[in-house]
């Protein structure tokens, strides 16, 4: 996961149910993710604490 510094850019993760932000060379916060990309959710299961998307 990126440092706090990197997060404050205001980049999300483009797993549409996940709120992390991420670097700007980067689509997902996780591994997880990224294994979601084709995949409808409606919640994130990428364990980060911040995540908003995990109901």
């Amino acid at each position: 996961m990126a440092d706090e510094e990197t997060r404050k850019d205001g980049r999300t993760c483009k797993n549409a149910p996940c709120s992390c932000a991420v670097p700007d060379n980067e689509k997902f916060c996780s591994v997880h993710c990224a294994s979601t990309e084709h995949n409808v959710q409606i919640d994130c299961d990428c364990g980060h604490a911040d995540c908003k998307g995990d109901y």
